[in-house]
């Protein structure tokens, strides 16, 4: 063998050749514009809003207080006793309002944190109900819970109050509708006196969608309203009517 030779069979043995055709510039520039594009698309998916809003733990108040005047519990009428701890009371938040609602960026922050909740906004805001018409309304419910938490203490105290069912909604399209007004106090369903909310009812399923004879008290005047309840989707009668209780505490909490 020759030299020329060797050294041809030594250099065919240690380099190789990519014979691959190496990608145009034209098919370069068109992928990263692809790319490109679909970041933004999902950038703005992410931050569209999304039809559902986030219920998570707000503030915690300590209703006790650390000092007598910061204290959001007070009782007059009544001997009260120290308390040592705390008692806290935590607050729920709700992200997104029918104006403006979470991004699906916010919606699967949500969703992978245990402690938030998301729920359909037709089911936070019914019927189109406003940022301040929910807000109206929570402050209701809130205060009838701190009633009905102040009637339960109480009960267990084994205290007397007063109690009285009262009218507090009349849905629209429904027998009650036209008849009851917000308000009236409840006294009877044809002669028998209810004595709390779900005799009302038992009453109410007695009748079997005949004709009821209910009086209230209606600014201090005693009222007759005949009706015939309807049956609902689960077969119970209902007058249409949203019912609570006014209560008569002998203390004021």
């Amino acid at each position: 063998m020759s030299q020329f030779d060797s050294a041809s069979a030594g250099s065919s043995a240690t380099e190789s050749f990519d014979l691959r055709p190496a990608p145009s510039k034209r098919r370069k520039l068109a992928g990263r514009g692809l790319l490109f594009f679909g970041a933004i698309l999902i950038g703005s998916i992410a931050a569209m809003p999304a039809p559902y809003v986030i219920e998570r733990p707000g503030p915690v108040f300590d209703i006790l207080g650390d000092k007598p005047d910061s204290a959001l519990l007070a009782i007059s009428g009544a001997k009260t006793y120290p308390a040592d701890g705390s008692l806290n009371l935590m607050t729920v938040s709700m992200v997104g309002s029918p104006r403006q609602t979470p991004s699906w960026l916010e919606l699967i922050g949500a969703w992978v944190d245990p402690a938030q909740t998301i729920i359909p906004l037709e089911e936070a805001f019914p019927n189109g109900q406003t940022a301040e018409q929910n807000e109206v309304e929570s402050q209701k419910m809130m205060a009838i819970s701190q009633q009905d938490a102040i009637a339960a203490a109480l009960n267990g105290l084994g205290m007397d109050f007063g109690r009285e069912i009262y009218v507090e909604l009349v849905s629209k399209s429904t027998p009650a509708s036209g008849k009851f007004v917000a308000g009236d106090l409840i006294r009877s369903v044809n002669g028998v006196s209810a004595k709390d909310i779900d005799e009302l009812r038992a009453l109410i399923q007695e009748s079997a969608g005949g004709e009821v004879t209910i009086q209230v008290d209606r600014d201090g005047k005693l009222v007759e309203l005949k009706l015939v309840p309807f049956k609902d989707d689960d077969g119970a009668y209902r007058m249409g009517v949203l019912t609570g209780y006014v209560y008569d505490f002998p203390i004021d909490v």
